[in-house]
């Protein structure tokens, strides 16, 4: 995968200043003139004070699995006190409206805030955000992460964000104990979308012939998780086509090559319950998990949500790739960035606090996430499928694709447009219309980096 990425600056900005929609952080921290080196700054365990973050993990064990980084930033620093700043919805989408308008204007900046790599830290780019390249160099970063995840960190060859953990987009999760009650073998799972639905109509058909009320599929895309359904829908895309998806996100997809998707998704959308809107992502989970719902193509996140309910997985429930990506690895990379104006030096310490190996071991099976760090054991990992996950994210052999429903991929602006659309597919399920509407809306974007992932 290659990536181009030139600085890009935020169109919205001046709306968003306008519109008054400024963050509010706990304590208002002004910028801090940073003379000492970042050793000096991180290997200063006795400092004192206050650093407050912002992060959009709010949800069931995504909010456990910040707990684990505040806790462990606050041991390694007792002296120090850090202050969360939750900024919930959107996959991430609802933080640069959120933090802009602080940037813009100087003030109620928080020392870190959470970013996806790609064009969602190129809309802050080097204006608003401290380079990190000291911290990149200092931690051993560039030679501890895979050269995919070394690549997307970088911004006109400066590293702005520091990662903390990787996801897997493009996961089935289903209900082991109700597909062997309802007389299904899983020991060859689906690997072509028709193969898939052929598995839902024969789950559909098994749960009536025993009076049971049950759904092949869910989408959890209510309570401002609406960007579930985008995600199913990248997904189908890359298992569909891998070279529609790399137009897609370079913005050349024409609406032809969207209606065979938007067929199949309309197919995932026919096995779903009609009051998939009610739920988030982690109760969509909550279906699976009470025996309501047989399947749910969801991001691997969701593993930790069935583990810290005591499900084992291949017990319990199981896990395989979405049909026709087994050999693909849809990437989110987590990370957090500091602005140059807020509190730097707490700000570096945060970031680098998550950096080092117990953190690492701390955090990411309780996030459901693997390390981006590859000298982080495997034994850390309590489950086969999270192992897997870590070795396919080292090999040099795997192929990704990144992301566009968490906003590294497609310019933010064309993202925040994408998500109604698909919800508006969604709720109607108009092929041919929605086709060419999305497919003007992603040609009309400014497109910065230049992706080859086939």
């Amino acid at each position: 995968m290659n990536l181009k990425i030139t600085q890009i600056l935020a169109v919205v900005i001046g709306i968003l200043v306008i519109a008054g929609l400024v963050l509010v952080v706990t304590r208002r921290e002004g910028p801090a003139e940073v003379t000492e080196n970042v050793q000096e700054i991180v290997e200063n365990y006795q400092a004192s004070g206050n650093v407050s973050v912002a992060h959009w993990w709010t949800i069931d064990v995504e909010e456990q699995g910040f707990r684990v980084l505040k806790n462990k930033m606050e041991q390694l620093y007792p002296n120090m006190t850090l202050t969360p700043v939750p900024v919930p919805g959107g996959a991430g989408g609802n933080m640069p409206p959120r933090i802009l308008p602080s940037l813009v204007a100087g003030t109620n900046i928080p020392g870190s805030f959470q970013s996806h790599p790609g064009y969602e830290t190129a809309r802050y780019g080097g204006y608003y955000l401290r380079n990190l390249n000291d911290l990149w160099e200092y931690a051993n970063i560039a030679e501890r992460v895979p050269a995919i995840v070394e690549k997307m960190c970088k911004l006109d060859g400066n590293y702005y964000l520091v990662p903390v953990g990787v996801h897997r987009t493009n996961v089935v999760f289903y209900n082991k104990q109700l597909l062997q009650q309802l007389g299904i073998d899983m020991t060859n799972p689906p690997r072509t979308w028709e193969e898939f639905f052929n598995l839902c109509d024969l789950i559909k058909q098994r749960a009536q012939e025993r009076g049971l009320n049950i759904y092949p599929l869910e989408v959890g895309d209510g309570m401002g998780t609406d960007w579930a359904a985008t995600q199913i829908f990248e997904t189908i895309m890359a298992g569909y086509s891998l070279q529609t998806y790399e137009k897609f996100i370079n913005g050349t997809v024409t609406a032809g090559e969207l209606e065979p998707i938007l067929q199949l998704f309309k197919r995932y959308l026919s096995y779903v319950p009609d009051d998939h809107r009610a739920r988030n992502w982690a109760e969509a989970c909550g279906q699976l998990f009470n025996g309501r719902v047989a399947m749910y193509v969801h991001g691997d996140w969701a593993n930790a949500y069935f583990e810290q309910r005591g499900w084992t997985l291949g017990v319990q429930y199981d896990i395989f790739l979405a049909p026709g990506t087994e050999n693909l690895f849809g990437l989110v990379v987590d990370g957090f960035v500091v602005p140059k104006k807020g509190n730097v030096i707490g700000g570096l310490r945060w970031v680098y606090s998550y950096t080092t190996l117990e953190v690492q071991s701390s955090f990411n099976p309780v996030k459901g996430s693997v390390s981006p760090y590859r000298d982080v054991p495997d034994n850390i990992y309590t489950n086969s499928y999270a192992r897997n996950a870590a070795s396919a994210l080292r090999n040099p052999q795997t192929k990704f694709y990144p992301s566009f429903t968490h906003g590294i991929a497609i310019p933010n602006e064309i993202l925040y447009d994408l998500h109604p659309k698909i919800s508006e597919f969604v709720e109607f399920q108009n092929v041919s219309a929605s086709a060419s509407t999305i497919a003007s809306l992603i040609r009309s974007g400014t497109y910065t980096i230049s992706w080859d992932i086939v």
